[in-house]
This record gives C-alpha cells, structure tokens and sequence, in this order.
C-alpha cells in the first residue's frame, strides 16, 4: 500500500524546505544524496543527528531505513518509534507510514483502529496513499464502520489524481452502486482508466463489460482484447476468461489447444473452473 521510501521522503524534505533553516537543510540535502547513492551510513549520522535535533523529516527518514535495514539492522520497533515522533508532529508521510505498521502489526501491536486514525490525519493532509488506505478501510470496515459513502469519497479523491488501484476500487463501487448511485457509465469510464494504466484486475473487468455487454454494445473481439492484456500480465480470470472465449469459439477462431494453454496457466494458480475446463477438453 505505500509507495516508495524515497519517492515519499523526497516529497515530504522538499515540503519542508521553505521552513527549514539554511543550515539544515543544507544537511538534510547531504543526507538524501548520500541516499541516492546507497551511502546508508553518512545518511543515517545526519538523519540521526538532525532527528534528535526534532527535524520532522529526519525523523521520519531514520524510521524508514530502520524499516528497510538500510545501513541499519532492521527493527521495525525502532522505525515506529522514530515514525511517530514525526507523526506527532504532524507530518503526513511518517503518520501513513506509521498507519501501515499499525495495519500489519509490525514493531507494534496490530491496531486497525490506531491505524485508521493515522491514515485520516494524513489522508486530510492531501496524502493520497493515506486517502487510498483510508477508502479502502472504510469499505472494508476495518478500523472503522464500513460505510461505503465515505470509502466512494475518499477513494475518488485518489482516483482523480490517476491512482491506478484507486480507479479500479471506485469503478466497484459504481457498478454495484455502493456508497453511490449505480451507474454503468462511470464504471466503465473508471475501469477504462485504470486498464489504460496497466492494472489487469481493470482490464479484467472492461473485457467482462464488453463481453455481457453491460453499459456498453456488446463486443466480444474488444473483450477479448483486453482479456489478452490481462492474462499476459498473469492474472488468472483473465486466463480463464480467454481460455473459454477459445473454447467456445467467441470472438476468436474456436481453437482447444489455446483454450488448454489458457486454462493450465490459470490452473497452475489454483482456478478450480480452469481445471474443469481442461477436463471437458480431454487435457492435463
């Protein structure tokens, strides 16, 4: 659920560049090049230094390379400790980075609840991982009572920003009209979004819409294209999708041997349907 270290902490140091101090910051700039450069070791000393010194961003920095064990053992407990120092302080990055601990019970008990509370003081910050997480425990209910309105309203706030999952997660909501109004049209605008951006569990489900013609003319050629995208990418019901548009013969030329070479990949992941299918095909 979170984007990379680094991507975050860069983000997070030039946020508080224009009130950092010109002598810190110009420690803090050492410090991320020494990242940058794999030189965990004199980034560690500034961060440390400059983390008991009450910077934000060093605090939070030194809790993710006790997260990762870059220049350090790793000790979750320790990148907890030097997260929430900097969550205290209000800073968004450690508070979603600290919510996820909190989420997985690493370095701390697991605590959904403490975990929810991080996630909204930094999804209403702007966080856009925070907003996803916190969509998602509120249409998952964990930590919170589900409630499908707030999850629609936190995850369309992530999907506008181009969040691939986001999308995926919002066109669900649309298309079984939780949390909103069903409407096929913004299902599939979402679906089309997120299978633009590669997710196949989006391109899955265009094909789907295209195959049963639900909110759109049916078109088994266009489904079978984007179940093709989906099950190069390893995703098993797309495999067993284009193993039975090969089957039946829908879209494509009828051709079995495609059809078994669709279901054994699906097969081998566990589909229970592909299985079945390369029984009624007379195949292993």
């Amino acid at each position: 659920m979170r984007a990379p270290l680094a991507a975050l902490a860069l983000a997070a140091l030039l946020a508080g560049a224009a009130c950092a101090p010109s002598d810190q910051l110009s420690e803090l700039d050492r410090a991320e090049r020494a990242y940058r450069a794999l030189d965990y070791r004199t980034a560690r000393e500034i961060w440390q230094s400059k983390a008991e010194a009450g910077s934000l961003e060093a605090q939070y920095r030194l809790g993710g390379l006790f997260e990762n064990g870059e220049g350090v053992t790793r000790d979750l407990a320790q990148a907890a400790r030097w997260y929430r120092s900097a969550a205290d302080g209000g800073l968004a990055a450690a508070q979603h980075a600290l919510g996820v601990l909190y989420e997985n019970g690493e370095g701390v008990d697991q605590d959904y609840s403490a975990a929810a509370l991080l996630y909204r003081q930094a999804a209403e910050q702007g966080h856009m991982l925070a907003q996803y997480a916190l969509g998602m425990m509120y249409r998952q209910g964990i930590g919170v009572p589900q409630n499908f309105v707030e999850a629609a309203r936190w995850l369309r706030l992530v999907a506008e920003r181009g969040y691939a999952v986001a999308q995926v997660n919002l066109a669900f909501l649309y298309r079984d009209g939780l949390g909103v109004d069903r409407d096929l049209g913004e299902a599939l605008r979402w679906f089309r979004a997120a299978a633009a951006r590669g997710h196949p569990v989006a391109q899955n489900n265009l094909g789907l819409m295209y195959y049963q013609g639900t909110g759109v003319p049916r078109d088994l050629e266009t489904a079978e294209q984007w179940f093709a995208k989906a099950a190069n990418s390893g995703l098993a019901n797309a495999q067993l999708n284009l193993g039975g548009m090969y089957e039946r013969g829908e879209g494509v030329p009828k051709d079995d041997r495609r059809a078994a070479q669709w279901y054994r990949l699906a097969a081998a992941q566990g589909s229970e349907a592909a299985r079945e299918g390369l029984t009624r095909l007379g195949v292993e």
